[in-house]
């Protein structure tokens, strides 16, 4: 089931020409969050049930891998919420990482709400400095 197609960049559009994918960035930021609710019908809860992110860039862990020239950063990584339940973080770019759903945590026949957060840069204290990231592409295989 495809649950949005489009590309979203999560942040505060306050980033360096070295972050992380920086020059890979094609929208303006949405704000540190994406929230989208849908119903899941036809569930079938005695298999697994994931959510896909069909790919995402920007995330902090990126230097570790050597995907950003940047030498010092320190942010939070991405978290995945599901019904209003942390079910991941994200810790590296790429494309079809999959999230496990709890069975428990799906509102059969009801509205469910899946939010991805942004992190956020741990060494700036003098106001809220949200990670850039883009993702695209999610949707649920079962």
């Amino acid at each position: 089931m495809v649950l949005d197609s489009n590309m979203y960049h999560l942040g505060d559009n306050n980033f360096s020409d070295l972050s992380a994918n920086a020059g890979e960035f094609r929208m303006n930021s949405i704000g540190p969050f994406y929230t989208k609710r849908f119903l899941l019908k036809n569930v079938k809860f005695n298999k697994p049930i994931f959510l896909i992110i069909g790919s995402i860039i920007g995330t902090d862990m990126a230097r570790s891998m050597g995907q950003n020239r940047i030498t010092n950063a320190f942010a939070s990584s991405p978290e995945v919420y599901f019904n209003g339940n942390k079910i991941s973080e994200i810790q590296i770019n790429g494309d079809e990482q999959k999230i496990k759903i709890p069975p428990a945590l799906i509102n059969k026949n009801q509205v469910n709400e899946v939010t991805i957060k942004t992190g956020r840069n741990l060494m700036q204290t003098a106001y809220i400095d949200y990670n850039d990231i883009e993702f695209m592409n999610l949707f649920f295989e079962n």
